[in-house]
């Protein structure tokens, strides 16, 4: 009899095995796209390497390009956990893989199946056969990729895979660009070539140096001119000899205490313009 209990604490040793994928994909698309070439799906506990190779053609243009013509190829790995239906919780992952009712109290699908965003809600397509065919983007999606399917159903993983690698972009080059719906076949629009400083995010300073903070807190003072003013028909007319009161049917300056108002839809004045660098003071508050 032993005084200690002995327990093995060596992991249980096993033979690894190796899954190839191969694959070829000859599709087209239009310039200023972002456009899904391939997916592959890996499975649970597995890890992965390998190499891509992508060789891009332009077709002919009707005029000379006078800028670079840049395509740029990307691979991504996608977790299911970026999927909204997981609310990003690995138990409610664990959970569904499991058919376990989630947290909130009812099974969570692991697929999304057959779904499509129609530009304001999510639809599920009520005959599946046509998602490789039908509208809202659904066609031009499936058929960059050169998927088909039958009289089954369509797992919904590789466009919410897709929005998932475009709202991640989207999301880093700048919080004001709007994030798309997972299940939005539409294709993304691409980004620019990155420059040198594109790792740096536009802020206040960076849009001020550009000239485009917003001018909310400027008064000026400067004087108007106008090429016409409207004769007592409401018809814009050309001033004479630049006196707009050469005329009887032009308006005369206002008395005071009197407001100079436009007339239904007809205004006084048309071409009316400022001129901050004739006398004009300007205050910056």
């Amino acid at each position: 009899m032993r005084n200690t209990e002995m327990i093995p604490n060596v992991p249980v040793s096993f033979q690894r095995t190796r899954r190839m994928s191969k694959g070829r994909v000859l599709t087209s698309g239009d310039a200023g796209k972002i456009l899904p070439i391939k997916a592959d799906p890996i499975l649970r506990e597995e890890g992965f390497s390998g190499n891509v190779n992508v060789s891009v053609e332009m077709m002919e243009t009707s005029e000379k390009p006078v800028n670079a013509i840049v395509a740029k190829a990307c691979t991504y790995f996608v977790p299911y956990l970026a999927f909204d239906q997981f609310n990003g919780s690995i138990d409610e992952l664990n959970r569904s893989y499991s058919k376990e009712n989630g947290i909130a109290g009812s099974p969570v699908s692991f697929f999304e199946k057959n779904k499509y965003y129609n530009g304001s809600a999510v639809v599920t397509d009520s005959t599946p056969t046509d998602m490789d065919t039908g509208d809202n983007g659904r066609a031009t999606f499936y058929g960059t990729m050169g998927l088909h399917h039958g009289v089954a159903d369509m797992n919904s993983s590789y466009v919410q895979a897709y929005n998932a690698i475009v709202n991640h972009r989207r999301k880093a080059r700048s919080t004001s660009l709007a994030q798309r719906n997972e299940f939005e076949h539409d294709l993304a629009e691409a980004f620019w070539p990155n420059e040198g400083n594109s790792h740096i995010m536009a802020d206040f300073d960076q849009k001020l140096i550009d000239g485009q903070v917003a001018l909310n807190a400027l008064t000026f003072e400067a004087p108007l001119r106008a090429k016409r003013a409207g004769d007592g028909n409401h018809n814009a007319v050309t001033a004479t000899a630049g006196h707009p009161t050469a005329s009887g049917t032009f308006y005369a300056p206002i008395q005071d205490g009197l407001t100079m108002s436009n007339n239904g839809t007809e205004y006084l004045f048309s071409d009316i313009w400022a001129e901050l660098t004739s006398g004009g003071t300007a205050t910056m508050s």
